[in-house]
């Protein structure tokens, strides 16, 4: 049979449109924009190029999520408040939980209390802590205000960041290969929060960000290392002129094996690279987290298409052939006595599932 693709396009952490490639049915496949609600609903929704909004399209709710007028395509599953509606069931999608929208109950209890202090988030099946028609729950664990104390959805958005990037930052604490060179957990998801942040403008999917995560954490223990752990003598032999590395590195004056050694999340490395990307005047820049983390994003996805399959599933052991083509490796000493490529293999899909479980990327 024949495959449908569905991709969808975020502006501010909501879905507004989808494309649909892949259908039998003609018309079905295309462009389509969704027009939502202060909730971010889908309330209604148009085909690129058509002057009418899409029949059947229509939907408006009650307070709880459930339907007033239902909607009769099924072109998106995107539904109350931009969750996935799974219609056999009657259940949304709440990525740490279903929530079922007829009874207004999750159908299963929070393992956190976000607000202790608030009476109703001590009934652990509650729905936006009973005010469905001012704030939402984007993580299925913590509501968030759309008027009022939280102001807007931006607000609501940074919450489920900086609440997926603390458990990010547990998965990278863990790690045994930085037990003597870690950051503390907070400063770890400080780091994590602020990649997120920055990668929001490039869609990608969980697995496509699983590896720039696990390529800073390779590299740099998410951010212990932000200077390459060599001395100058070494550096200059390692990498200087007439060293094995210093044609392909650009290296060609004295001491710019030291000057151009490793540097931020990447470890970017040479006089060739610092000045492709404008920092050959000024190397200690790169090692700034907020230039680091550009660097680290532009450099691990500018290729990163080509090792992603169909699913938005990346190949981790070879994708990282786009940083140092060092996968058959073993340079992790004791620490982890795998190759290279096998760690990325075992540490990448600790971040993904993460990542899929708050409802990160862009593929539906």
């Amino acid at each position: 049979g024949s495959t449908i693709k569905r991709s969808s396009y975020a502006l501010a952490g909501q879905v507004v449109a989808f494309r649909v490639a892949g259908d039998p049915v003609a018309t079905n496949n295309g462009l389509f924009f969704i027009y939502g609600d202060h909730l971010g609903s889908t309330s209604v929704l148009q085909k690129s190029g058509e002057a009418q909004h899409l029949a059947g399209s229509l939907a408006r709710y009650r307070p709880f999520g459930s339907y007033r007028t239902a909607p009769t395509q099924t072109i998106t599953d995107r539904d109350f408040t931009g969750q996935r509606e799974n219609r056999e069931l009657g259940l949304l999608y709440y990525n740490a939980r279903f929530y079922h929208p007829a009874s207004g109950r999750f159908i299963s209890p929070d393992f956190l209390v976000p607000s202790p202090s608030d009476p109703q988030s001590l009934n652990r099946y509650s729905y936006v802590r009973n005010s469905p028609l001012s704030r939402v729950d984007p993580t299925g664990h913590v509501d968030c205000g759309l008027l009022g104390e939280a102001s807007d959805m931006r607000s609501c958005k940074s919450s489920k960041r900086n609440e997926l990037s603390q458990r990010l930052a547990k998965v990278a604490y863990d790690d045994p290969l930085v037990r003597h060179s870690r950051l503390s957990q907070n400063e770890i998801a400080s780091n994590i929060s602020l990649i997120l942040e920055k990668g929001e403008s490039y869609d990608l999917t969980a697995s496509q960000m699983a590896y720039v995560l696990t390529t800073a954490q390779a590299e740099t223990h998410m951010g212990f290392w932000m200077y390459e752990a060599i001395g100058e003598e070494t550096a200059n032999k390692k990498y200087g002129p007439g060293s094995p590395n210093s044609t392909i590195l650009g290296n060609t004056q004295p001491g710019d094996g030291y000057k151009y050694r490793g540097r931020g999340f990447v470890q970017l490395t040479g006089r060739a690279n610092y000045t492709a990307r404008g920092y050959a005047e000024n190397p200690d820049a790169v090692a700034d987290p907020a230039v680091a983390v550009h660097l680290l994003l532009g450099i691990t996805t500018s290729r990163l298409d080509g090792y992603t399959d169909e699913n938005g599933h990346v190949d981790y052991y070879n994708a990282r052939d786009l940083v140092n083509g060092d996968k058959d490796d073993k340079k992790f000493g004791n620490a982890y006595t795998g190759t290279v490529g096998e760690y990325f293999m075992e540490t990448a899909p600790l971040f993904e599932a993460l990542l899929v479980e708050y409802g990160y990327g862009s593929n539906e």
